[in-house]
């Protein structure tokens, strides 16, 4: 072999070698690029979280009194932080979706159906139900849809979402059966908010089943006080003792 040759085969090693190195650099450029917009992104749903949290505050404070001009005003600035904040968070997540949590989602959809885009909201409703890692998280946010559906006006939905939550929280241990009851207790809350009483009391019967067969004490002591706080608020004593004594 003559000098020229070991001088071309010595130059493809180093264009070899040249092109490996800048593949490399840029994969390296590309992880560090996803790890800031990860942390963006982190930052930007914790801001919404914390809009949403100020603006239930604030909803919960107001709530007994009739609103000023200056506190209606300050609603609208609330769902204009959030409507700018899911803007952001809906941008980042779309450069790396392969590095978003259920929950995030679960948070943006919530998000976008506070601030009235239904169909993008439904959308990461059910991107969160798929990237959900069991049954029973996604039974959870199953729920958190089927309250929201609930209070769009969709009733029957609401209801198949519901049910579809107690079905996939399935397991019998009292932690699950602690799940199961309160997700009755809220699909209750939005009966009665519907004006369905009869249906809401039902579901308070089968929250007291659940109740019946949690054996530890704390848990079980623990649901009963949230049983009796929703019959505190929203049914009257006799209705209950009548379902109760017509499903015994």
């Amino acid at each position: 072999m003559e000098f020229r040759d070991y001088a071309v085969i010595a130059a493809a090693t180093a264009g070899v070698a040249g092109l490996v190195l800048s593949l490399i650099t840029l994969l390296m450029k590309g992880g560090e690029n996803n790890r800031t917009i990860r942390s963006q992104l982190t930052d930007v749903l914790a801001r919404l979280n914390a809009v949403a949290a100020e603006s239930r505050k604030y909803r919960i404070e107001t709530s007994k009194e009739r609103l000023t001009p200056d506190q209606r005003a300050m609603f609208g600035f609330y769902n204009d932080q959030r409507l700018f904040l899911v803007g952001q968070a809906r941008y980042l997540i779309e450069q790396i979706p392969d590095h978003v949590s259920h929950s995030e989602l679960f948070l943006v959809a919530q998000a976008l159906g506070v601030v009235g885009d239904h169909e993008l909201a439904c959308h990461y409703w059910e991107s969160s139900f798929e990237k959900s890692p069991s049954s029973s998280i996604r039974g959870m946010h199953s729920r958190g849809f089927a309250s929201y559906l609930f209070g769009q006006g969709y009733t029957e939905l609401g209801r198949s979402r519901f049910k579809s939550s107690i079905s996939l929280i399935a397991a019998d241990s009292d932690q699950r059966r602690a799940d199961r009851l309160e997700t009755y207790l809220r699909w209750a809350v939005c009966e009665r908010y519907s004006d369905f009483v009869a249906e809401a009391a039902e579901l308070v019967v089968q929250a007291q089943i659940e109740l019946s067969l949690i054996k530890s004490p704390p848990v079980r002591n623990r649901c009963a006080q949230k049983i009796r706080e929703y019959e505190d608020d929203w049914l009257p004593q006799p209705d209950v003792r009548k379902l109760n004594q017509a499903n015994a």
